[in-house]
């Protein structure tokens, strides 16, 4: 007779709720167990704490309950699940972050190493991912949308590569980037076959209607990838390789084609992937991948970057000032106002990545000798990401010049010791603004539409039209 912990054969209980369920299974394994063990001689109190961890109905804390557990969830990986064919995709996910989060980090480990196929192993990503960072959003960013044209290349070429191909990739990491291969060497990657069932899951997701898939397998590799040692950094090495090897086994005649589309479909991936790790990475590990040969971040980024800081410091010498004894609080509405606009250039910050990323991968994505509809819907996409990678610089330069202009009425408030400080956020405000603008000039250009967009003209009509604060805001006179 045997006896599996954690499993009843009553599915009618187990819609009526877990107590219940919890109630009957220690029923059963009671009436199971005990006769084989009473008449084995065994005492009540080790019958007691058999049916205890048979049922499941013990303490996470306890030891021999977690390894039950730990057996119970990989059993059902591996023999369970592939069985249960569950369609729903978000029921999957569901139900591999519930197996999860009861799996101690050894079992973890080792449900890693089982094997999944791709539509299995995305789920998987996704539920790891969720349990990652509970705390952080959980809506990806947007990615850009393929041709047909672009989509069909991208499948054809992966579809000729050769079983070496993922071989061909470490090698060349193992060459250019050490530490890009150590990271990909770990067990998720599973002997190569966890990085092509990913890749080939992607691509399956090429359609404009599977994209919202799409962006949230990239957001879920993302954040799972963070966790456990991804970083922006590390991206450069990663697209030259991959790209350079598919693009080297490509046909002579289709081989800038062939590197046209993988460049658009990892700038693709990075509108997703970039955003999140920039917001993730610490301050050496954004210089690092600033420093990469990947135009990602770029001075965008830096831009929106410098006037957090520069809203920060601002923040700091009025938090500071108004401590001193005697001294007047800052009016509240201006440092409601400071604090708004810290959190929306945080924003910025990630929207200025997607942005330039899906305008890389949209400029990437036109395939030549194409169809007229196609070109026609190539450049659709294009200007939409365009105006994309305008708008947002944009609303930074606004931010950071209405700011500087709020903070006029209280510079007098700035204890002589913060001076300096006062003056840097003022000056870094200053230099945000000055980049954001050129951005957006830059951008307005090779839209080619500068004299018809009338709501950009608007807003930077407004800009050039207000008394610029930067000279009297740092203008500071110590009473």
């Amino acid at each position: 007779m045997s006896v599996c912990p954690g499993r009843l054969n009553c599915p009618h209980i187990l819609q009526e709720g877990h107590s219940q369920w919890k109630a009957a299974l220690k029923q059963q394994q009671e009436m199971r167990v005990k006769p084989i063990l009473a008449k084995a001689g065994w005492g009540s109190e080790a019958i007691a704490r058999v049916t205890t961890l048979l049922s499941m109905d013990g303490s996470r804390e306890d030891k021999d309950m977690q390894v039950l557990e730990d057996a119970t969830c990989l059993v059902f990986l591996q023999t369970d699940l592939p069985s249960m064919k569950i369609e729903d995709h978000g029921k999957l996910v569901d139900l591999l972050h519930k197996t999860w989060v009861k799996m101690s980090p050894c079992a973890r480990s080792k449900a890693i190493h089982l094997e999944y196929d791709a539509p299995m192993l995305h789920c998987l990503i996704e539920a790891i991912a969720r349990d990652s960072t509970p705390s952080l959003p959980q809506t990806p960013m947007v990615a850009p949308r393929f041709t047909k044209a672009c989509a069909d290349l991208l499948r054809k070429s992966w579809s000729e590569l050769p079983e070496t191909f993922t071989k061909e990739v470490f090698d060349r990491l193992l060459t250019e980037d050490k530490e890009v291969h150590e990271l990909l060497s770990s067990p998720v990657v599973k002997d190569f076959q966890n990085m092509r069932k990913v890749i080939s899951r992607f691509l399956g997701l090429l359609e404009p209607e599977a994209m919202p898939q799409f962006e949230k397998l990239a957001h879920a590799l993302a954040v799972a990838g963070h966790g456990g040692g991804l970083r922006l950094s590390h991206i450069a090495a990663m697209k030259r390789a991959v790209v350079r090897v598919v693009t080297s086994n490509a046909s002579k005649q289709q081989r800038e084609s062939v590197n046209r589309a993988w460049e658009a479909f990892f700038y693709a991936l990075g509108a997703v992937v970039a955003p999140h790790l920039m917001s993730q990475d610490r301050l050496e590990e954004i210089a690092a991948a600033t420093s990469t040969a990947l135009p990602v971040p770029g001075g965008g980024p830096h831009a929106a970057i410098a006037a957090v800081n520069g809203v920060a410091l601002l923040e700091m010498s009025l938090n500071i000032s108004a401590l001193r004894p005697g001294s007047n609080a800052p009016p509240e509405e201006v440092m409601t106002k400071l604090r708004e606009a810290r959190g929306w250039l945080l924003d910025c910050i990630r929207e200025d990545v997607n942005a330039y990323c899906g305008l890389l991968s949209s400029v990437y994505g036109q395939m030549p000798d194409k169809a007229t509809q196609t070109a026609a819907s190539e450049e659709t996409e294009k200007r939409l990401w365009l105006r994309r990678a305008a708008e947002v610089p944009l609303r930074v330069a606004e931010l950071s010049t209405g700011t500087a202009a709020e903070c006029l009425r209280c510079k007098s408030y700035i204890k002589a010791s913060l001076k300096g400080d006062w003056i840097a956020g003022a000056k870094l405000l200053r230099t945000a603004s000055e980049i954001s603008l050129k951005n957006v000039s830059i951008n307005l250009r090779d839209m080619g539409l500068a004299a018809k967009a009338a709501d950009f003209d608007k807003r930077l009509a407004r800009i050039r039209d207000t008394e610029p604060p930067w000279e009297d805001l740092v203008d500071v006179t110590i009473s």
